[in-house]
Formats: structure tokens, C-alpha cells, sequence
């Protein structure tokens, strides 16, 4: 199981977990914060899937953190999530035909959503 960087998938070969206050080698972005994390998911309430956290949860998700919950997510965690993804997108398909409507892209708000 490979752990990457989020920002540039650079690998990290560490057999621990990042410390609080680890930087990625090659891009200097932090290791230690809820975009490199397991239970990082944005479309969860304040982007984390561990229930035990929510005392904890910082207020942006690339920042370094110390949550005691954070767990390094791998490559096989994401492959797993994006597989997940593309089958909920062929259920709605097939609900919705292939023509439905895209889902907006990150931060653009649907029509519907936008005032006058």
C-alpha cells in the first residue's frame, strides 16, 4: 500500500504516520492534515468521516492538524473511494438516463442555488 502526498502524489516511504508537523520532500505541503487522511471525505459534514473526531475537526482540511484520528490514507483507500463514486454515477444513469445533468464541479453552485 502506497501513501502519497494529496497535492503531488510524491510517496511517502516512511513506515509511520506523519508528525504534526511533517512537510511533503517535494512540494512542501503538509502530511499531517485531512486531505492526506483516511476519513478525509468532501461531501461528509466538515469533510471527515470519523465520528469520534468532531471535537477535533479543523477548520481547513490542507492545513497541518493533531488530530489523534488521523489516519494516512494509501492508494488502495483512494481507488477504493473513486470506485465507489464511478458505481453511484452509473446507478444515478440508469435512474436518471445518461443524459441527466453533471454534477456541478467543486465550488460552483447549481442553478438553482444561485440568487436571480
Amino acid at each position: 500500500m502506497a501513501k502519497t502526498c494529496y497535492h503531488c502524489n510524491a510517496a511517502w516511504e516512511e513506515k509511520r504516520s506523519p508528525g504534526f508537523h511533517e512537510e511533503c520532500v517535494h512540494c512542501q505541503t503538509p502530511l499531517h492534515c485531512c486531505c492526506n487522511c483516511r476519513f478525509h471525505d468532501q461531501g461528509a459534514s466538515q469533510w471527515c468521516r470519523e465520528p469520534m473526531a468532531r471535537d477535533s475537526r479543523p477548520r481547513d482540511p490542507e492545513r497541518p492538524n493533531t488530530c489523534d484520528y488521523f489516519l494516512f490514507n494509501d492508494q488502495d483507500d483512494v481507488r477504493d473511494k473513486k470506485e465507489r463514486e464511478r458505481k453511484a454515477r452509473e446507478g444515478l444513469a440508469d435512474l436518471f438516463g445518461p443524459d441527466a445533468e453533471a454534477p456541478p464541479s467543486e465550488g460552483e453552485k447549481p442553478d438553482w442555488m444561485k440568487m436571480g
